[in-house]
């Protein structure tokens, strides 16, 4: 398999892994949270199990579970898992993908606070583009800007945003060995994805006196299809998305798999229509001007990759020659 062909691959398996989220989420009615808890925690063992082998002096560093940035990285990982999931309740996966694209002017930003690395000014066209469209089209869906979705999306893209920065950082997660930064992100996933399980489960016990919360939580401790599907959907799908997008990362480039990962929505798009004729997702279709306008955020985050591209290698050339 090709570089470029594993890049595409991952974001189909994300894709589809979004498609059938949203589609067991609407049949069974689970709670988006706990669902993503469990793919998490499936997930991540599956990444640990995937990582076994290689250089037997290397092993988990266990003392990077002391550190701050390890368990904020952990909690915004499962943050930005579980708020788009829980999108996927209130719009379908190709206008949760569109809305997504806002990570990308809060990349900027906070390249610019954290790492002192100014904009380009030829950037600034794309980012409006990017903004005007995800304001227009928020305000188009069911609700407008009152569409749980339009929170969900954006807290889910500041946890993106803010686990780009840590990881970047991140001495375990930037280590030379490919194992070892699958080990690192399956442990601090498993690890921190069942303390949010935990806390969810045990929610409803901390109001003593409320027997709703009581009963909800019962109810998630018995939810049979809930497990199964969790464990399923993170086992086949989850897991395996998140050890080809690590791969696909090292072979292709970061700014090469971005490129890749805004066509996510039109995936969405495809693997939609083809669960809608197939009888397994009922939902409307996506207006035309939805297309409209996520053609123009997409394109407009091309461009912006390619600029950023562009002046890079101006920079670089020079020293090469």
């Amino acid at each position: 398999m090709g570089k470029l062909s594993v890049a595409v691959v991952s974001i189909a398996l994300w894709t589809l892994l979004l498609v059938a989220s949203r589609v067991l989420l609407l049949i069974y009615g689970f709670d988006p949270w706990s669902f993503t808890f469990i793919q998490l925690i499936s997930g991540g063992l599956l990444l640990v199990l995937l990582s076994m082998g290689g250089d037997p002096q290397k092993q988990v560093d266990w003392r990077s579970l002391r550190r701050f940035s390890t368990w904020t990285y952990g909690i915004l990982r499962v943050t930005t898992a579980a708020a788009f999931t829980a999108a996927l309740v209130h719009v379908s996966v190709v206008q949760a993908g569109f809305l997504g694209v806002i990570n990308v002017p809060l990349a900027l930003v906070g390249a610019w606070l954290f790492f002192g690395r100014m904009p380009l000014l030829r950037q600034l066209p794309g980012h409006l583009v990017i903004l005007g469209g995800i304001a227009v089209l928020a305000m188009h869906l069911e609700g407008g800007y009152a569409n749980p979705a339009v929170l969900l999306m954006l807290v889910s893209e500041v946890a993106v945003v803010g686990s780009s920065l840590i990881a970047e950082k991140h001495p375990d997660n930037n280590d030379a060995d490919p194992r070892m930064r699958l080990r690192f992100t399956g442990v601090v996933l498993l690890l921190t994805a069942g303390l949010f399980l935990v806390l969810r489960l045990g929610q409803g016990f901390a109001f003593a006196g409320t027997s709703l919360e009581t009963q909800h939580s019962f109810a998630l401790l018995d939810n049979r299809p809930l497990w199964i599907c969790g464990i399923v959907v993170g086992v086949l799908l989850r897991g395996p998305a998140m050890h080809m997008s690590l791969q696909a990362i090292r072979l292709v480039g970061t700014e090469t798999y971005v490129l890749c990962a805004a066509t996510l929505p039109f995936w969405g798009w495809l693997f939609e229509i083809t669960a809608s004729r197939l009888g397994i997702l009922r939902s409307a279709p996506v207006p035309t001007e939805h297309l409209f306008l996520g053609c123009l955020i997409v394109g407009a985050s091309i461009y912006l990759i390619l600029v950023r591209r562009d002046s890079v290698q101006a920079v670089v050339a020079p020293q090469d020659a």
